[in-house]
């Protein structure tokens, strides 16, 4: 099997979709026989981001007319593919998308100038167009193809595929020490959230879930760590706020966790894949998910790694954490199964199931 993969931005930055779309070009490379990756150069990072997306579908074009022979599938994703996607599909090249949230819908929910904003919904219509030309679409969450099944812009043999996780997220820094580096007071209990702070992950919840805390004097304290928790999102200080830190600083923080959170706000179409779910796991560390909610809760019941719970019942939520964080021994079983179960999650086994899945759809 050999494949081109095209990602408009830059994947040497260390967080979030960078180091994840990194992971899947490490995935590829070693399923493919052969692996052509065009993602921009250390030149093209120069310019504008208004340009990388020029620049890298110019490369695809290219690599498309001389390789063609040579390449069974192409993938891309952004603002890559409007003239390479139908080129490659007039060569017989399979064409697949990776699709990440539903159009424009993160626009109104993002802090962005207005100029900024006109630009993105330019990039996000592109990315539109070209999503619906590919072959194949591979989403994040079974909520997003639904919903584009929905609008007559998908189909039912496109492809659902939840992210992964990678042993670069693991340190080896034991909890003891962490505690002792972030000054975190031993006599509490630490519930650890690393995703960002952005309105589609609910810091909102965690912070009424302190409240609770709070309330009935629980030694449990909600630590962020994966981006500043404004004023207007917790206007008492409730939650403990250690920002900003890098991907080693926020697996440190993982291991000072008795457990991890992962909470979403439902003001989208689809919440997405939460990529930290995976860094608790592979950390070994147990879980509390967001009931009844793909992506979340599916995948924590699926290796049995923790709990599910309802955050927008911060009262519920309050009852059932305090008794699971109080059983050591079943903290300690969800943190085994974490981790012995990363082969079933690892970016591999995740990217190597979109050519399974694909040779059935095609």
């Amino acid at each position: 099997m050999n494949t081109l993969y095209c990602c408009p931005f830059d994947t040497s930055i260390p967080t979030g979709k960078n180091r994840a779309t990194r992971h899947k070009i490490q995935a590829l490379k070693e399923i493919s026989e052969s692996a052509f990756i065009i993602v921009p150069n250390k030149i093209e990072r120069r310019f504008s981001r208004v340009f990388t997306g020029f620049f890298c579908e110019a490369r695809c074009v290219v690599a498309i007319l001389i390789k063609n022979k040579k390449i069974d599938y192409y993938i891309s994703r952004g603002d890559v593919g409007i003239i390479s996607v139908p080129l490659a599909k007039s060569f017989g090249i399979v064409t697949m998308r990776e699709i990440h949230c539903g159009p424009f819908e993160e626009l109104k929910l993002l802090r962005k100038p207005k100029l900024v904003k006109a630009y993105l919904k330019l990039i996000l219509l592109y990315s539109f167009i070209v999503n619906k030309i590919a072959d194949i679409r591979i989403y994040n969450n079974p909520m997003l193809k639904e919903h584009f099944i929905e609008e007559g812009w998908g189909s039912e043999n496109d492809i659902v595929s939840y992210n992964g996780g990678s042993p670069d997220a693991v340190v080896s820094i034991d909890k003891e020490t962490a505690m002792e580096k972030y000054q975190l007071d031993t006599s509490f209990k630490y519930l650890v959230f690393v995703g960002s702070t952005t309105k589609w992950r609910g810091i909102d919840l965690l912070v009424d879930l302190q409240k609770e805390f709070d309330k009935y004097g629980d030694n449990i304290k909600v630590l962020c760590a994966g981006g500043k928790v404004t004023k207007d999102m917790d206007p008492d200080g409730r939650v403990i706020n250690v920002s900003p830190l890098d991907d080693i600083g926020c697996a440190e923080i993982i291991k000072c966790a008795d457990a991890c959170l992962l909470p979403v706000a439902d003001n989208r179409v689809s919440p997405g894949s939460p990529l930290k779910l995976y860094d608790y796991m592979i950390n070994g560390r147990s879980i509390i998910a967001q009931r009844d909610m793909p992506g979340y809760s599916d995948e924590t019941e699926q290796y049995n790694v923790g709990i599910t719970v309802d955050f927008y019942n911060s009262e519920e939520a309050r009852k059932l954490i305090v008794d699971f964080i109080n059983e050591e021994s079943r903290l300690e079983f969800f943190s085994n199964n974490a981790v012995s179960s990363f082969a079933d999650y690892s970016w591999v086994s995740r990217v190597k199931a979109w050519f399974e899945d694909s040779s059935r759809a095609v």
